[in-house]
This record gives structure tokens, C-alpha cells and sequence, in this order.
């Protein structure tokens, strides 16, 4: 069996060390490869475990990404319409939909100023942040800012 098709079955990464080992069992045992693997699945159910967790949150990470930019693209494209007036800079909760609003707070990137940002900007009333402002923030999460 190769390492990529072990891989493959378990969705487990090991070093070559530890495969050359995994390789040995496998060829005393009676079983076919499937067998062999899910076997060694059911003994190993931890890792199997941590590694299926690792991938998933791999995965979520680079969909909030994907998502993150798409939102930035949209707000950019906004931003742009204005012909590249920045005095005129508008809210970004009036330019995108609620789905997107609730999505960037569960990332804790609000529409309003916060306490602390308010006292920064000399603002005392409440208001909500002009995409300039809501792009930084989305930047920083990326850590592209």
C-alpha cells in the first residue's frame, strides 16, 4: 500500500518513520487494504478524530475568507461607483445585505462605532462606520492591513 493511498483511507497524516511502521503491520495482515485501514481507524479513533476536526476548521477558515473578500469586493465596488469621492463615503450597513451585516458581527466586525472609537474620532453620538472604516477592520481580521 502507498502512503497517499493510507492518506486516502484514513485522512490521517503520519511520518515516514511511523508509515514504515503502519507499512509492516499491514503486510502481516490478513485483510485487504480497506480492512487493514479501517482497522487501523478503529484503533486510532483519537487522531482520526483530531485530523477530520483540523480539516473541517481548515476549511471553514477559507470559506469566512472567501466570504470576507467577497463582501470586500462588493463594498470596493460601492466605493468606486462614487467616481473615487471619498468625502462622500457611505455607511457600510446602508451597501450591504443583512445576511452579510449579521455575518461580519459574528466575526466581531460591527456596524457601529464602538465606545473606545467614538472617543478616538471625537464622536459623541452613536453612527454607524463608512465602508473605508469597515474595510480596514475586515483587512486586519485577514491580517492583510
Amino acid at each position: 500500500m502507498l502512503y497517499s493511498e493510507f492518506y486516502e483511507r484514513t485522512g490521517v497524516e503520519v511520518d515516514s518513520q511511523e508509515y514504515a511502521a503502519i507499512e509492516e503491520c499491514y503486510y502481516h495482515f490478513p485483510g485487504d487494504k480497506d480492512e487493514f485501514c479501517a482497522a487501523w481507524c478503529k484503533m486510532n479513533s483519537k487522531r482520526v478524530k483530531a485530523a477530520k476536526d483540523a480539516r473541517k476548521a481548515v476549511e471553514k477558515e477559507a470559506k469566512t475568507k472567501e466570504r470576507l473578500l467577497v463582501i470586500m469586493n462588493k463594498m470596493d465596488k460601492e466605493r468606486f461607483s462614487l467616481r473615487n469621492d471619498f468625502s462622500i463615503l457611505p455607511l457600510t450597513a446602508n451597501f450591504i445585505g443583512k445576511k452579510d451585516r449579521e455575518f461580519l458581527e459574528t466575526l466581531g466586525i460591527h456596524m457601529e462605532l464602538t465606545e473606545e472609537e467614538m472617543r478616538r474620532y471625537g464622536y459623541d453620538v452613536k453612527r454607524h462606520k463608512r465602508i473605508d472604516e469597515t474595510a480596514y477592520e475586515i483587512k486586519k481580521y485577514l491580517k492583510i492591513a
